[in-house]
């Protein structure tokens, strides 16, 4: 939030400038999108990312499927975290640069009305790591720490800056240690961000992992869509649960933060961003476990001057039945709350339930016309999805580039992003 403020998918088509590649279902073969190299997307060297990694001592969890930035610079590489990462560009010695993964599995649709045609990015089969480094400037290198506690309703975890330098922008991490000394079951998210602050990722942390509560800079990463907990956009961000679904934390969890933050102030000041898990109330009954998927588009250019909208096509899929219990077809997923992300020069964005990328124009499930507060879209009805469904969800970005240079997708405050995610169970 800033005051001048930014699917596991079946088989799909991508549509880049007349060309089509499709993905298929884990397990047959793959005819790759046409993919912009490392240099073209991130626009930085694999020499500066060595430099950069080398900063970072946060060792993030292994993402799940899902994750659309990649933080190593090299197909199969690791980041300095330990996480796993699948074809990610380069990162900048000097500030977080665009950090596109050209992920193995399931791609999404996309196309660009009124400008270039954008490649949709969905879930991976290996999705992209936790954060690695891009190395700050020594001078203005960001001094922040993170803290976790609790009480008999919640458990908090913050990462707070000090003394921020004007006009620095950095993503930074830390690792805490909550307190719980059993497994607790969270039926409420509660996250804040103070001015200055992009957004906020809340993830956890693997459990052979180690606590680190120097905050670092790192690279910009969307953690993982089975560990993920929440991504705070809004000064105050609100997930609360359906009745009878719940995130599991485990005992003494560990919690990943990431924070961007930009001072755009001319004076130093204090940025940060806390989580607030609460516990659930558990009288009887099984209890479903909530996650969320992270998609969008990474690959679309905004001519200077010119109104342009970004378009890409996205299956939330269906979970597979386990157990003696049914078929495939009685198994569902649930979607019961959704967001869309974009920066400055976002002015509207839409998320619609439709059968193609292509299909008319229909009732929008989400809109937002406020780029640095747009809002959490909770459904009373969650959408439904399972094997027989066809439909999917269609985010729809508009931008007016009133510079006079284009701008490209990245993860900047000065690039831009077409992104959204949902929150969902499996029944």
């Amino acid at each position: 939030m800033l005051s001048s403020k930014c699917l596991i998918p079946l088989a799909v088509c991508v549509v880049v400038s007349s060309q089509v590649a499709c993905s298929s279902p884990a397990g047959t073969t793959d005819t790759p999108a046409p993919q912009p190299s490392a240099a073209e997307v991130a626009g930085r060297s694999t020499q500066a990312a060595s430099a950069g990694r080398a900063a970072s001592g946060v060792t993030g969890p292994a993402a799940g499927a899902g994750s659309v930035l990649a933080t190593a610079g090299s197909s199969g590489g690791r980041g300095p975290d330990g996480a796993a990462a699948d074809g990610g560009a380069a990162a900048d010695g000097g500030a977080a640069g665009a950090l596109a993964g050209t992920q193995a599995g399931a791609g999404a649709a996309g196309t660009v009305v009124g400008g270039s045609a954008a490649a949709g990015v969905g879930a991976g089969s290996s999705g992209a790591g936790h954060a690695g480094a891009a190395g700050a400037e020594p001078d203005q290198a960001p001094i922040g720490e993170g803290k976790a506690s609790a009480d008999d309703r919640m458990l908090r975890a913050e990462i707070a800056m000090q003394q921020v330098a004007p006009g620095l922008e950095a993503h930074t991490c830390v690792m805490v240690e909550l307190p719980n000394s059993e497994p607790v079951w969270v039926s409420e998210i509660h996250a804040t961000i103070s001015e200055g602050s992009h957004h906020l990722i809340v993830d956890r942390g693997p459990m052979d992992g180690q606590p680190v509560t120097e905050a670092k800079r790192c690279s910009p990463s969307m953690g993982g869509d089975q560990t993920r907990l929440t991504i705070a956009q809004q000064r105050e961000t609100h997930v609360t649960l359906p009745k009878g679904v719940a995130y599991r934390l485990e005992a003494h969890q560990l919690i990943w933060l990431q924070l961007h933050f930009i001072n755009l102030q001319d004076k130093p000041v204090d940025i940060s961003g806390s989580v607030e898990l609460v516990r659930a109330s558990i009288e009887s009954g099984t209890l479903h476990e909530a996650r969320s998927l992270f998609t969008g588009s990474v690959s679309f250019v905004l001519p200077a001057g010119e109104k342009t909208t970004v378009k890409s096509f996205h299956l939330p899929g269906a979970p597979e039945a386990t157990g003696a219990t049914g078929a495939p077809d009685q198994a569902k997923r649930h979607v019961f709350a959704l967001t869309s992300h974009t920066h400055a020069l976002g002015v509207h964005a839409t998320i619609e339930r439709v059968a193609d990328v292509d299909a008319p124009a229909s009732k929008p499930l989400h809109e937002s016309r406020d780029w640095s507060e747009p809002p959490l879209t909770q459904l009373a009805t969650p959408l439904e999805w399972d094997q027989k469904t066809k439909d999917g969800l269609r985010l729809s970005c508009e931008f007016d580039n009133v510079t006079d240079h284009e701008v490209h997708f990245g993860t900047g405050f000065h690039d831009e992003m077409c992104f959204m995610w949902l929150y969902y169970y499996d029944q």
